[in-house]
């Protein structure tokens, strides 16, 4: 008997003392070797053979060395994120394949890389420069410039950007009902803004601006007193106080209701909070880039389609008399939020931007800060945008919001002008315009983030500071910016002074100025016309 024979006889004769089990787990191992064996052969046979040619699935993406980018999108409750296959790792099959590439292919990958993740050298709007998150960068073809309407209306999202995907987040505001928190659609992309509203849940000065609107109201609608004691023959008797008059420069305004107006909207973090949980009288915007206006534009789509199915759901409530059931909060809450048509007629979206000259202007805008969309001239912003109409803010205000009749065309693309479509405002919306221009509408609150270009758009806007039109400014002072646009702080701030107007915190412009010259830095401050009646320079300064 061979020796070969042998063993396998001793080995049969040990296996038939093995309980069932044993033998299923040792077929089961052998099985699995055999498997692994072959997978890793396959697999080789596919890089030295050259099958890296072919599309070979990975994951939930693919990677094809014909194209440039690949994509593969995972859906999450958060919205759509996603992750890009680029063959730059070194443990993954995509890393061995793209070894095989040709060094051409190589280099021309290595540079789109460089591309999408390179970060500005400058300090960005008085911030530490964040470094680009190492997650996905996304590239796209730019789209031709084209026209947009003068003002948006709030059917479908304006503006466009990439591939027009929104990265739904929820936003935290320190605002009563009807919620605690809104949606807000946000960059899919690393951007300063979008990241930090990421991080924090909110924008930095957005918290701020209802507490400013409150004060405004206060300062132009005293409460009413209540009754007090008067002595009739010697007995006390209660009487009614007549209720105080309006404060000094009140609006000729029904149900104490004060308009909001914001200078570069962005991407809409403090406008579409302001425009969804404040009693405001309508909400005026200027935002002249149409990729902010995406995001905006589409928040506000979504506020408006809540607001529907929250209808739907009071009158329900309504019809099988269950409302009176609900708790008090879900009440109200139902009650502020009725229908889509009140939230609506607050929305005024123009997109346009504010100078002192009728023109049109180039937009920039700065890769890693879409936020610093700077006109005219490329103050830390290189990336060109197009064209946008630029018109004075007293002459807008003066043609009811016709901005065809100030800026009759504008430079739309290469191939020659197009004219801008014709204001679709509503008679009630030219009429608001018109009562602010000639005094008998104020509003209450103005945030304006314009990049430098704020001496600029008060330049255009003189009768209107000289009215008083806004009992509280909030501005930023950003003195490269301003430097930048042939201005300074200095010009700026006597504007408002000879208007009228008190910044808080300092009683001499130049002691401001003083602060400020010379260092590149960006600082709120507030400005307020009258008296600071009710407290706002304890909210904003």
């Amino acid at each position: 008997m061979s020796i070969f024979q042998k063993t396998m006889s001793m080995s049969i004769f040990h296996m038939q003392r093995w309980s069932p089990r044993v033998v299923w787990v040792s077929l089961l191992l052998l099985a699995f070797a055999a498997i692994v064996i072959i997978t890793t052969t396959l697999h080789h046979s596919h890089v030295f053979l050259g099958l890296h040619n072919f599309d070979v699935p990975v994951l939930a993406g693919s990677w094809s060395s014909s194209s440039e980018t690949s994509w593969a999108s995972s859906k999450t409750s958060q919205g759509v994120i996603h992750k890009h296959f680029r063959g730059n790792t070194n443990d993954n099959y995509i890393g061995r394949v793209n070894r095989n590439v040709d060094e051409p292919r190589k280099n021309a990958l290595a540079k789109e890389r460089k591309r999408d993740e390179r970060v500005p050298s400058a300090v960005v709007r008085g911030q530490q420069p964040t470094t680009p998150s190492k997650g996905p960068q996304m590239t796209m073809q730019p789209r031709p410039w084209s026209p947009l309407p003068a003002l948006w209306d709030t059917q479908t999202p304006i503006g466009h950007d990439r591939n027009d995907r929104c990265d739904w987040r929820q936003i935290r505001t320190h605002l009563p009902a009807p919620h605690t928190n809104t949606w807000l659609c946000l960059r899919p992309y690393s951007d300063l803004v979008t990241n930090a509203v990421r991080r924090n849940g909110e924008w930095g000065d957005c918290h701020r601006l209802p507490l400013l609107h409150d004060a405004a109201k206060r300062s132009f609608f005293p409460p009413k007193q209540k009754q007090s004691s008067v002595a009739v023959n010697g007995a006390a008797v209660r009487a009614p106080v007549p209720p105080l008059q309006a404060g000094a420069g009140a609006p000729e305004q029904q149900q104490h209701l004060l308009p909001y107006m914001e200078i570069g909207v962005n991407i809409g973090s403090c406008y579409v909070p302001m425009t969804q949980k404040t009693d405001i009288e309508f909400a005026l915007g200027f935002e002249p880039s149409p990729k902010n206006l995406f995001y905006t534009s589409s928040s506000l789509v979504r506020v408006f389609q809540d607001a529907d199915k929250d209808n739907k759901r009071f009158q329900l409530q309504q019809m099988s008399g269950n409302l009176n059931k609900l708790p008090l909060g879900s009440r109200q809450q139902l009650q502020l939020k009725t229908n889509s048509t009140t939230l609506r007629e607050r929305i005024r979206l123009a997109p346009v931007a504010l100078g002192e000259t009728n023109t049109d202007l180039t937009l920039f805008s700065e890769p890693g800060n879409a936020g610093n969309s700077v006109l005219g001239k490329p103050v830390h912003a290189n990336l060109v945008e197009g064209k946008v109409p630029v018109v004075r803010l007293d002459d807008y205000f003066r043609a009811g919001g016709d901005v065809a009749a100030l800026v009759p065309s504008i430079s739309a693309s290469k191939s020659g002008e197009t004219k801008v479509p014709p204001a679709s405002l509503l008679p009630r919306h030219q009429q608001d315009l018109l009562d602010v221009y000639n005094g008998k509408k104020k509003f209450g609150v103005l945030k304006m983030d314009a990049q430098g270009f704020e001496t600029k758009i008060f330049r255009g806007a003189k009768h209107l500071l000289k009215i008083q039109a806004f009992k509280f400014i909030h501005f930023e002072l950003a003195t490269e910016w301003l430097r930048g646009q042939g201005t300074s702080a200095e010009e700026f701030l006597k504007l408002l002074e000879d208007a009228g107007y008190q910044i808080c915190g300092y009683r001499k412009v130049a002691n401001l100025v003083e602060r400020l010259r010379g260092r590149n830095v960006v600082e709120t401050h507030l400005a307020y016309a009258g008296r600071d009646d009710a407290g706002g320079c304890r909210i904003g300064a």
